[in-house]
């Protein structure tokens, strides 16, 4: 039984060379890829044909997915909108904690200031009432006198 198509025969090809827009990039096969890190990377051009130098011109533009990407990450991205206010609020949050322990400090001070001034009360007035005490029974020792 014989092959219609003939006998397939491996040869080894060459793999397609070239710039993309000027930019070096990579041939793997028929197919030309922007190289990474560079401003074409992630378009791919398959090149067919057998002639030799520029084949034309393309014009591209990005599409809708790579804008809403890009919008997105306007966004969610580590410099973006919410990554902003993030830090603007885990801001404030120290500030007012900071503010919240010097009040905590201050009001201690205060409760100890007015725990030793009432104390320092308390001893004055049980030392006027034993005075009181002593002053009344003087009294009522001069009046039995008479």
């Amino acid at each position: 039984m014989s092959n219609l198509l003939g006998t397939p025969v491996a040869a080894a090809g060459i793999d397609v060379a070239g710039t993309i827009n000027g930019l070096a990039a990579t041939g793997s096969g028929q197919t030309l890829s922007g190289a990474l890190g560079s401003a074409t990377e992630g378009l791919k051009l398959q090149v067919t044909g057998g002639l030799t130098g520029p084949r034309g011109s393309i014009n591209m533009s990005q599409g809708y997915a790579y804008k809403l990407n890009k919008l997105v990450d306007n966004y969610v991205g580590s410099a973006g909108l919410i990554a902003g206010k993030s830090k603007g609020i885990n801001s404030s949050i120290d500030s007012i904690g900071k503010s919240r322990d010097s009040l905590n400090l201050r009001l201690a001070a205060i409760e100890k200031r007015y725990r030793a001034q009432f104390n320092a009360l308390d001893a004055a007035i049980s030392s006027m009432n034993s005075t009181s005490t002593f002053l009344t029974q003087q009294l009522a020792q001069l009046s039995s006198l008479k």
